[in-house]
């Protein structure tokens, strides 16, 4: 279901025609997500109902300013907020989530008010890069995958920790075709983070990869 709406405040029902909604989809393709590209929309209401806010769901919603998570979504998806550059706020309820996968708020650059759950387990490939608003970020315990730049091109991060959950910490890699004689594209968890001074690495850690910290100003 695509929603067309032109309303600047969005909550999502609980029910539909006496149905449960449990999740905030994309087509049968996995190409259109339920508020792809809505240019009204500024406040969004997620419910407890919801289990997954799924691929695409609010890619290049370019007006979104806040969401509210309820408590029992377990799973962001892919590419779920890319792109919504004006998307400031996100609180998340509960301790439900558990996954935030790759590039879920890509390019969201004044978020600055996101905190990390304690029940979650994975941060995918480039889920938070060039959020440049951010300036603190905390990895709980609870993360055990902590994908290739996360938290690349965080431009305004002056500090973080990894927690005790994470034993590696790699670069996202992408594999082009050799056709094009083109390198490996490798992308280091807080690589071109400009204004990274401190970090506090987990007791588990037992690999740093390629350009983990390239480009910083760690001390």
């Amino acid at each position: 279901m695509k929603y067309t709406g032109t309303e600047s405040s969005v909550s999502i029902p609980k029910e539909i025609d006496g149905m449960k909604v449990t999740a905030i989809g994309c087509d049968d393709r996995g190409r259109n997500g339920a508020f792809e590209g809505n240019s009204s929309i500024q406040t969004v209401t997620i419910p407890g109902t919801i289990t997954l806010i799924s691929n695409l769901a609010f890619y290049k919603c370019s007006g979104l300013q806040q969401v509210l998570i309820g408590e029992g979504v377990e799973e962001i998806g892919e590419d779920a907020f890319y792109g919504c550059e004006y998307l400031q706020t996100v609180k998340i309820q509960g301790n439900t989530l558990k996954y935030i996968d790759d590039r879920a708020f890509y390019g969201c650059s004044i978020l600055d008010d996101f905190t990390i759950p304690s029940s979650v387990t994975k941060i995918g490939e480039c889920a938070f890069a060039y959020c440049r608003g951010l300036s603190s970020i905390v990895i709980p315990d609870s993360v055990e995958t902590l994908a290739g730049g996360a938290f690349g091109g965080c431009e305004s991060l002056t500090s973080a920790v990894v927690g005790n959950g994470i034993t590696s910490m790699s670069a996202a890699e992408s594999n082009r075709d050799e056709d094009d004689n083109t390198d490996y594209y490798r992308f280091g968890i807080f690589e071109n983070c400009s204004k990274l001074e401190s970090v506090v690495i987990g007791s588990k850690v037992e690999n740093i990869g390629i350009d983990t910290f390239a480009s910083t100003a760690l001390k």
